[in-house]
Protein backbone atom coordinates (compact mmCIF):
# COMPACT_ATOMS: atom_id res chain seq x y z
CA UNK A 1 0.00 0.00 0.00
CA UNK A 2 1.42 3.35 -0.87
CA UNK A 3 0.38 6.52 0.90
CA UNK A 4 -0.56 9.72 -1.50
CA UNK A 5 -0.36 13.05 -0.22
CA UNK A 6 -4.20 13.47 1.00
CA UNK A 7 -3.88 16.58 3.26
CA UNK A 8 -4.53 19.04 0.32
CA UNK A 9 -7.81 17.66 -0.47
CA UNK A 10 -9.14 17.23 2.84
CA UNK A 11 -8.33 20.67 2.99
CA UNK A 12 -9.69 21.89 -0.22
CA UNK A 13 -13.00 20.22 0.96
CA UNK A 14 -12.70 21.70 4.60
CA UNK A 15 -13.05 25.34 2.63
CA UNK A 16 -16.10 24.44 0.04
CA UNK A 17 -18.33 25.94 0.38
CA UNK A 18 -16.37 28.98 1.74
CA UNK A 19 -18.22 30.84 4.35
CA UNK A 20 -18.46 33.91 5.55
CA UNK A 21 -17.12 34.79 9.32
CA UNK A 22 -15.17 31.57 10.89
CA UNK A 23 -16.91 28.55 8.87
CA UNK A 24 -12.73 27.42 8.83
CA UNK A 25 -13.39 25.96 12.26
CA UNK A 26 -16.78 23.99 11.26
CA UNK A 27 -14.69 20.91 11.55
CA UNK A 28 -13.27 21.47 14.96
CA UNK A 29 -13.99 18.74 17.16
CA UNK A 30 -11.45 19.53 19.69
CA UNK A 31 -10.33 22.42 21.72
CA UNK A 32 -7.39 22.89 23.40
CA UNK A 33 -6.46 25.86 25.83
CA UNK A 34 -3.71 27.11 26.42
CA UNK A 35 -4.85 27.70 30.13
CA UNK A 36 -1.29 29.83 31.12
CA UNK A 37 2.36 29.98 29.59
CA UNK A 38 3.43 29.88 33.30
CA UNK A 39 4.83 26.55 34.49
CA UNK A 40 5.94 25.78 38.56
CA UNK A 41 8.56 22.77 37.31
CA UNK A 42 10.89 23.82 34.84
CA UNK A 43 11.83 20.30 32.69
CA UNK A 44 14.66 20.64 30.77
CA UNK A 45 13.13 19.14 27.69
CA UNK A 46 10.22 20.63 27.90
CA UNK A 47 8.41 21.76 24.44
CA UNK A 48 7.17 24.68 25.82
CA UNK A 49 8.57 28.13 25.78
CA UNK A 50 6.89 28.55 29.73
CA UNK A 51 7.94 31.23 32.51
CA UNK A 52 8.21 30.87 36.02
CA UNK A 53 4.42 31.97 37.55
CA UNK A 54 3.94 35.26 38.55
CA UNK A 55 1.25 37.91 38.13
CA UNK A 56 2.35 39.70 34.76
CA UNK A 57 1.56 36.14 33.07
CA UNK A 58 -2.02 36.00 32.12
CA UNK A 59 -4.50 33.40 32.63
CA UNK A 60 -7.22 32.55 30.26
CA UNK A 61 -9.94 35.09 31.05
CA UNK A 62 -13.22 34.12 31.14
CA UNK A 63 -14.45 36.44 28.53
CA UNK A 64 -11.76 34.75 25.83
CA UNK A 65 -13.17 31.32 26.71
CA UNK A 66 -17.28 32.51 26.15
CA UNK A 67 -16.02 33.97 22.97
CA UNK A 68 -14.56 30.90 21.66
CA UNK A 69 -17.29 28.52 22.66
CA UNK A 70 -19.85 31.09 21.20
CA UNK A 71 -17.47 30.51 17.79
CA UNK A 72 -17.05 26.63 18.28
CA UNK A 73 -20.75 25.73 19.03
CA UNK A 74 -22.35 28.04 16.72
CA UNK A 75 -19.99 26.89 13.21
CA UNK A 76 -18.71 23.22 14.54
CA UNK A 77 -20.79 20.49 12.64
CA UNK A 78 -19.74 18.04 15.24
CA UNK A 79 -21.96 16.58 18.31
CA UNK A 80 -19.42 16.82 20.30
CA UNK A 81 -16.74 19.02 21.20
CA UNK A 82 -13.54 18.24 23.11
CA UNK A 83 -12.06 20.77 25.48
CA UNK A 84 -8.76 19.87 26.53
CA UNK A 85 -6.94 22.54 29.16
CA UNK A 86 -3.44 23.00 28.79
CA UNK A 87 -0.57 24.90 29.69
CA UNK A 88 2.06 25.42 31.30
CA UNK A 89 0.43 24.40 34.20
CA UNK A 90 -3.20 24.16 34.24
CA UNK A 91 -3.80 24.22 37.60
CA UNK A 92 -2.07 27.56 38.09
CA UNK A 93 -5.87 28.47 37.49
CA UNK A 94 -8.37 28.25 40.67
CA UNK A 95 -10.74 25.77 40.53
CA UNK A 96 -13.48 28.08 40.58
CA UNK A 97 -12.50 29.34 37.12
CA UNK A 98 -12.78 25.62 35.86
CA UNK A 99 -16.40 25.04 37.25
CA UNK A 100 -17.39 28.01 35.38
CA UNK A 101 -15.55 27.21 32.11
CA UNK A 102 -17.37 23.58 32.46
CA UNK A 103 -20.76 24.75 33.22
CA UNK A 104 -20.43 27.08 30.46
CA UNK A 105 -19.74 25.45 27.83
CA UNK A 106 -22.12 22.60 28.67
CA UNK A 107 -24.84 25.00 28.59
CA UNK A 108 -23.72 26.89 25.51
CA UNK A 109 -23.21 23.72 23.41
CA UNK A 110 -26.52 22.04 24.19
CA UNK A 111 -28.21 25.34 22.70
CA UNK A 112 -27.05 23.50 19.77
CA UNK A 113 -27.65 20.16 20.38
CA UNK A 114 -24.00 19.42 21.10
CA UNK A 115 -22.16 17.70 23.90
CA UNK A 116 -18.68 18.78 25.63
CA UNK A 117 -16.40 16.73 27.24
CA UNK A 118 -13.55 17.88 29.11
CA UNK A 119 -9.94 16.54 30.00
CA UNK A 120 -6.90 18.85 31.46
CA UNK A 121 -2.88 17.85 31.55
CA UNK A 122 -1.11 18.84 34.12
CA UNK A 123 2.51 17.48 37.06
CA UNK A 124 -0.67 17.71 39.18
CA UNK A 125 1.96 19.40 41.82
CA UNK A 126 -0.62 21.91 42.86
CA UNK A 127 -3.94 20.20 42.75
CA UNK A 128 -6.10 21.19 45.67
CA UNK A 129 -9.10 19.24 46.97
CA UNK A 130 -11.63 22.15 45.15
CA UNK A 131 -9.70 21.30 42.22
CA UNK A 132 -11.08 17.14 42.53
CA UNK A 133 -14.06 18.03 43.72
CA UNK A 134 -14.97 20.39 40.19
CA UNK A 135 -13.34 17.89 37.98
CA UNK A 136 -15.57 15.27 39.66
CA UNK A 137 -18.60 17.53 39.00
CA UNK A 138 -17.90 17.82 35.51
CA UNK A 139 -16.21 14.54 34.52
CA UNK A 140 -13.10 16.38 33.61
CA UNK A 141 -10.01 13.63 32.79
CA UNK A 142 -7.06 14.48 34.20
CA UNK A 143 -3.65 13.33 32.75
CA UNK A 144 -0.03 13.61 34.08
CA UNK A 145 3.34 13.16 33.46
CA UNK A 146 6.19 10.78 34.99
CA UNK A 147 9.14 10.12 33.42
CA UNK A 148 10.14 6.64 35.72
CA UNK A 149 11.38 6.15 39.47
CA UNK A 150 11.33 8.69 42.15
CA UNK A 151 15.11 9.15 41.49
CA UNK A 152 15.00 9.40 37.29
CA UNK A 153 11.39 11.86 37.52
CA UNK A 154 13.59 13.87 40.07
CA UNK A 155 16.60 14.45 38.00
CA UNK A 156 14.36 16.63 35.23
CA UNK A 157 11.12 17.39 37.08
CA UNK A 158 11.06 17.08 40.32
CA UNK A 159 8.33 16.14 43.46
CA UNK A 160 7.64 12.74 42.19
CA UNK A 161 5.50 12.09 45.59
CA UNK A 162 3.24 15.02 45.16
CA UNK A 163 2.22 13.31 41.72
CA UNK A 164 2.10 9.93 42.48
CA UNK A 165 -0.60 10.80 45.57
CA UNK A 166 -2.31 12.90 43.33
CA UNK A 167 -2.33 10.07 40.87
CA UNK A 168 -4.12 8.31 43.74
CA UNK A 169 -6.52 10.67 44.55
CA UNK A 170 -7.95 11.36 41.11
CA UNK A 171 -8.33 7.11 40.58
CA UNK A 172 -10.08 7.46 43.95
CA UNK A 173 -12.20 10.08 42.95
CA UNK A 174 -12.78 8.46 39.23
CA UNK A 175 -11.39 11.40 37.26
CA UNK A 176 -8.00 10.15 36.34
CA UNK A 177 -7.16 9.30 32.38
CA UNK A 178 -3.22 8.37 31.69
CA UNK A 179 0.17 9.29 31.80
CA UNK A 180 2.73 10.28 29.67
CA UNK A 181 6.55 9.20 30.11
CA UNK A 182 9.17 11.83 28.10
CA UNK A 183 12.19 9.95 26.67
CA UNK A 184 15.65 11.85 26.85
CA UNK A 185 18.58 10.97 28.19
CA UNK A 186 17.88 10.48 31.94
CA UNK A 187 15.29 7.87 31.71
CA UNK A 188 15.93 6.36 27.75
CA UNK A 189 17.81 2.91 29.29
CA UNK A 190 14.94 2.97 31.98
CA UNK A 191 12.00 1.70 29.99
CA UNK A 192 10.98 -1.61 31.94
CA UNK A 193 11.64 0.78 35.19
CA UNK A 194 8.82 2.86 33.84
CA UNK A 195 6.40 0.03 33.48
CA UNK A 196 6.72 -1.05 37.06
CA UNK A 197 6.87 2.40 38.34
CA UNK A 198 3.42 2.81 36.37
CA UNK A 199 2.06 -0.31 37.46
CA UNK A 200 2.79 0.76 41.48
CA UNK A 201 1.34 3.84 41.30
CA UNK A 202 -1.89 1.86 39.62
CA UNK A 203 -1.65 3.66 35.98
CA UNK A 204 -2.22 0.87 33.22
CA UNK A 205 -2.39 2.47 30.42
CA UNK A 206 0.28 5.40 28.92
CA UNK A 207 2.54 6.39 26.35
CA UNK A 208 5.86 7.05 26.02
CA UNK A 209 7.11 10.13 24.20
CA UNK A 210 10.75 10.69 22.86
CA UNK A 211 11.70 13.96 23.35
CA UNK A 212 12.41 16.70 20.49
CA UNK A 213 15.13 19.70 21.39
CA UNK A 214 12.64 22.42 20.89
CA UNK A 215 11.07 25.46 22.99
CA UNK A 216 12.87 24.93 26.68
CA UNK A 217 14.94 22.33 25.54
CA UNK A 218 15.94 24.14 22.47
CA UNK A 219 19.66 23.56 22.67
CA UNK A 220 19.91 19.79 24.27
CA UNK A 221 21.24 17.06 22.80
CA UNK A 222 18.86 14.75 20.97
CA UNK A 223 18.94 10.84 21.84
CA UNK A 224 20.83 8.87 19.34
CA UNK A 225 19.51 6.48 17.37
CA UNK A 226 20.87 3.42 19.37
CA UNK A 227 19.04 5.05 21.99
CA UNK A 228 15.78 5.44 20.99
CA UNK A 229 15.86 1.93 18.86
CA UNK A 230 16.32 0.46 22.52
CA UNK A 231 13.11 2.54 23.60
CA UNK A 232 11.23 1.29 21.10
CA UNK A 233 12.81 -2.47 21.39
CA UNK A 234 12.74 -2.29 25.25
CA UNK A 235 8.43 -1.09 24.93
CA UNK A 236 7.99 -3.77 23.39
CA UNK A 237 9.62 -6.17 25.37
CA UNK A 238 8.36 -4.62 28.94
CA UNK A 239 4.19 -4.76 27.40
CA UNK A 240 4.87 -8.52 26.19
CA UNK A 241 6.53 -9.14 29.71
CA UNK A 242 3.66 -7.86 31.61
CA UNK A 243 0.94 -10.35 29.45
CA UNK A 244 -1.30 -7.64 28.91
CA UNK A 245 -1.62 -5.85 32.54
CA UNK A 246 0.58 -2.82 31.36
CA UNK A 247 -0.34 -1.41 27.84
CA UNK A 248 1.71 1.64 26.14
CA UNK A 249 -1.29 2.59 23.75
CA UNK A 250 0.20 3.96 21.00
CA UNK A 251 2.73 1.20 20.41
CA UNK A 252 -0.63 -0.72 20.44
CA UNK A 253 -1.82 0.98 17.66
CA UNK A 254 1.06 0.49 15.92
CA UNK A 255 1.38 -3.39 16.24
CA UNK A 256 -2.53 -3.75 14.92
CA UNK A 257 -1.68 -1.77 11.98
CA UNK A 258 1.69 -3.24 11.39
CA UNK A 259 0.22 -6.86 11.21
CA UNK A 260 -3.41 -5.31 9.66
CA UNK A 261 -2.65 -3.21 7.36
CA UNK A 262 -5.49 -0.65 6.62
CA UNK A 263 -6.43 0.72 3.29
CA UNK A 264 -4.25 4.05 2.59
CA UNK A 265 -7.75 5.89 2.24
CA UNK A 266 -8.90 4.70 6.05
CA UNK A 267 -5.28 4.90 7.51
CA UNK A 268 -4.92 8.86 6.15
CA UNK A 269 -8.12 9.81 7.17
CA UNK A 270 -7.27 8.84 10.56
CA UNK A 271 -6.13 12.37 11.69
CA UNK A 272 -3.50 11.91 14.56
CA UNK A 273 -0.09 12.74 16.20
CA UNK A 274 1.49 9.23 14.91
CA UNK A 275 -0.31 9.60 11.59
CA UNK A 276 1.20 11.06 8.20
CA UNK A 277 -0.69 13.50 8.48
CA UNK A 278 -1.97 15.17 11.80
CA UNK A 279 -5.40 16.97 12.83
CA UNK A 280 -3.83 20.04 13.81
CA UNK A 281 -5.66 22.81 12.06
CA UNK A 282 -8.11 20.56 10.88
CA UNK A 283 -9.95 19.30 13.15
CA UNK A 284 -8.49 20.80 16.39
CA UNK A 285 -6.86 23.94 17.34
CA UNK A 286 -5.66 25.30 20.54
CA UNK A 287 -6.34 29.17 21.85
CA UNK A 288 -3.96 31.22 24.01
CA UNK A 289 -5.45 33.70 26.25
CA UNK A 290 -5.02 36.34 24.03
CA UNK A 291 -7.62 34.21 21.91
CA UNK A 292 -4.34 33.65 19.14
CA UNK A 293 -5.27 30.40 17.43
CA UNK A 294 -2.60 27.88 16.03
CA UNK A 295 -3.05 24.62 14.62
CA UNK A 296 -1.76 22.78 17.95
CA UNK A 297 -0.12 23.21 21.12
CA UNK A 298 3.30 22.27 19.55
CA UNK A 299 2.48 24.68 16.79
CA UNK A 300 1.63 27.75 19.37
CA UNK A 301 5.38 26.99 20.78
CA UNK A 302 8.38 24.97 20.32
CA UNK A 303 9.81 27.94 18.77
CA UNK A 304 7.22 28.55 15.79
CA UNK A 305 5.17 30.45 17.46
CA UNK A 306 5.79 32.98 14.33
CA UNK A 307 4.96 31.05 11.85
CA UNK A 308 1.82 29.30 12.31
CA UNK A 309 -0.75 31.75 13.55
CA UNK A 310 -4.51 30.76 11.85
CA UNK A 311 -6.33 33.89 13.49
CA UNK A 312 -7.62 35.28 16.45
CA UNK A 313 -11.21 34.21 17.78
CA UNK A 314 -11.74 38.13 18.96
CA UNK A 315 -11.78 39.04 15.59
CA UNK A 316 -15.17 39.06 14.06
CA UNK A 317 -14.23 36.20 11.30
CA UNK A 318 -10.87 34.73 9.68
CA UNK A 319 -9.62 35.02 6.34
CA UNK A 320 -9.86 31.57 4.78
CA UNK A 321 -7.44 31.74 2.10
CA UNK A 322 -4.88 33.16 5.48
CA UNK A 323 -6.17 30.10 7.32
CA UNK A 324 -5.72 27.36 4.65
CA UNK A 325 -2.50 28.60 3.15
CA UNK A 326 -1.10 28.48 7.16
CA UNK A 327 -2.07 24.64 7.48
CA UNK A 328 -1.04 24.05 3.48
CA UNK A 329 2.28 25.07 4.84
CA UNK A 330 2.06 23.51 8.34
CA UNK A 331 1.34 20.14 6.65
CA UNK A 332 3.72 20.16 3.33
CA UNK A 333 5.68 16.84 3.42
CA UNK A 334 9.50 17.30 2.62
CA UNK A 335 10.74 15.65 -0.66
CA UNK A 336 11.54 12.52 1.80
CA UNK A 337 8.26 11.49 1.69
CA UNK A 338 7.07 11.14 -1.33
CA UNK A 339 10.74 9.09 -2.24
CA UNK A 340 10.46 6.81 0.68
CA UNK A 341 7.83 7.43 3.26
CA UNK A 342 4.82 6.53 1.24
CA UNK A 343 6.23 3.14 0.43
CA UNK A 344 8.44 2.74 3.64
CA UNK A 345 8.00 -0.95 5.32
CA UNK A 346 7.86 0.83 8.45
CA UNK A 347 5.06 3.39 7.81
CA UNK A 348 2.82 1.66 10.25
CA UNK A 349 5.05 1.72 13.16
CA UNK A 350 6.30 5.12 12.21
CA UNK A 351 6.20 8.42 14.70
CA UNK A 352 6.40 10.12 11.40
CA UNK A 353 7.66 13.18 13.36
CA UNK A 354 5.56 16.43 13.46
CA UNK A 355 5.99 19.63 11.43
CA UNK A 356 5.98 21.71 14.59
CA UNK A 357 9.08 19.91 16.05
CA UNK A 358 10.83 18.71 12.90
CA UNK A 359 11.58 22.22 11.54
CA UNK A 360 13.14 23.17 14.74
CA UNK A 361 15.24 19.85 15.26
CA UNK A 362 15.18 18.34 11.97
CA UNK A 363 17.87 15.60 14.09
CA UNK A 364 15.40 13.67 16.20
CA UNK A 365 13.60 13.10 13.24
CA UNK A 366 15.90 11.50 10.96
CA UNK A 367 17.67 9.53 13.99
CA UNK A 368 13.67 8.32 14.93
CA UNK A 369 13.16 7.36 11.10
CA UNK A 370 16.32 4.66 11.01
CA UNK A 371 15.46 3.59 14.63
CA UNK A 372 11.80 2.87 13.59
CA UNK A 373 13.19 1.15 10.61
CA UNK A 374 15.55 -1.55 12.78
CA UNK A 375 12.29 -1.50 15.36
CA UNK A 376 10.24 -2.98 12.31
CA UNK A 377 12.86 -5.69 11.48
CA UNK A 378 13.29 -6.83 15.08
CA UNK A 379 9.54 -7.43 15.49
CA UNK A 380 9.57 -8.96 11.94
CA UNK A 381 12.42 -11.10 13.59
CA UNK A 382 9.43 -12.49 16.41
CA UNK A 383 7.29 -14.68 15.84
CA UNK A 384 3.80 -13.72 14.19
CA UNK A 385 2.05 -15.18 17.18
CA UNK A 386 4.10 -13.03 19.38
CA UNK A 387 3.36 -10.38 17.81
CA UNK A 388 -0.71 -10.84 17.63
CA UNK A 389 -0.57 -11.84 21.34
CA UNK A 390 0.77 -8.10 22.03
CA UNK A 391 -1.85 -6.85 19.54
CA UNK A 392 -4.54 -8.37 21.17
CA UNK A 393 -4.21 -6.25 24.51
CA UNK A 394 -6.35 -3.72 25.74
CA UNK A 395 -6.07 -1.12 27.97
CA UNK A 396 -7.65 -1.77 30.88
CA UNK A 397 -9.62 1.04 33.14
CA UNK A 398 -8.83 2.98 35.68
CA UNK A 399 -9.59 1.09 38.59
CA UNK A 400 -10.52 3.45 41.54
CA UNK A 401 -8.04 3.37 44.33
CA UNK A 402 -9.14 1.37 46.96
CA UNK A 403 -9.00 2.73 50.46
CA UNK A 404 -8.83 2.06 54.08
Amino acid sequence: MSLTAPIAPLIEDLALPLRAGWGVLRNVSELHLEITNACNLHCSYCYAEVEPPNREIPRFPMAVFRRLMDVITAVSRKPKIEIIFHGGEPLLQSAAWYDEACEMATEMASRTNKTCEFGLQSNLTLLREEHVSVFVRHGVKVGTSLDGPEEIHNRVRGRFRQTAENVRRLRTAGVFSGAIAVVHHHNWDRVPDIFQTFHEIGIRAFHLNVASAVGHGNGLTPLTEEQIFRTLKDNFDSMNAWGGEMVETRLLAKLRRHLSPPRADEFLKQLRCDNPFCHAGVNMVIAKPNGELYPCGCAGTSGNIRYHLLGNVLDVGCDADTYYAQLRKFHKKPEKYERECRTCPARFVCEHGCPAFDMNDPVTPERHCMATKRFREYLDSLPRSTLERVAAYEPQPFAPEVTG
